[in-house]
C-alpha cells in the first residue's frame, strides 16, 4: 500500500513538472523558452525573438546591439495584458515581402518595401508580427478572433 502512495505521488509530480498546459492551474516549471530570428534582405540586420515566460526581442546590425533583449507586451483596455505569463506559440510564419507602392504625395512616384516578416501566431488567440527592413523594423499584433490590427 505504501509503495503504490509513492509511485502514485511520484507519477502525479511528473505530471505536474512537465505539463505544458496551465490546465492544472500551475506554473509550466520545465517549459523551454524558444527562440525565434529573422533577418533583412541584405542580411546586415537580425532580429530575435524569445518566447518563454515572456516575450522579448533584440535587434543587432553590422555586429553591433541595437536593441538589448526587451519585453514587449501590450495592455488592452479591459486589462488583458498581451501576451501573458508563458504565452505558447502555434506556428511562425517567414515570407519575404517585395512590393512597390505608388505615391502622389511623396518626393518619389515609387516606394519599393522589402522586408522579411516573421509572424508568430499563438494558441491564445493573436499573433505579432515583425518586420525587418534593411534600414529599421516594426512590429505589431493582430487580433485574430476578430482579424483587425490592434
Amino acid at each position: 500500500m505504501r509503495q503504490k502512495r509513492r509511485l502514485l505521488t511520484i507519477l502525479l509530480v511528473g505530471i505536474f513538472l512537465v505539463s505544458p498546459s496551465r490546465a492544472f492551474g500551475i506554473t509550466p516549471v520545465l517549459l523551454k523558452a524558444k527562440e525565434f530570428k529573422a533577418s533583412s534582405p541584405d542580411g546586415k540586420t537580425w532580429l530575435k525573438v524569445t518566447v518563454g515566460e515572456s516575450m522579448t526581442y533584440q535587434i543587432e546590425s553590422g555586429g553591433l546591439k541595437i536593441i538589448e533583449p526587451s519585453k514587449i507586451a501590450m495592455t488592452l483596455s479591459d486589462g488583458t495584458v498581451i501576451p501573458g505569463a508563458y504565452p505558447s506559440v502555434r506556428s511562425e510564419n517567414l515570407k519575404p515581402v517585395n512590393n512597390t507602392i505608388s505615391t502622389t504625395v511623396y518626393k518619389k512616384s515609387v516606394v519599393t518595401d522589402r522586408y522579411n516578416p516573421l509572424v508568430l501566431t499563438f494558441r491564445e488567440g493573436y499573433s505579432v508580427e515583425f518586420r525587418v527592413y534593411d534600414d529599421g523594423a516594426a512590429t505589431g499584433f493582430i487580433q485574430s478572433c476578430r482579424g483587425q490590427s490592434l
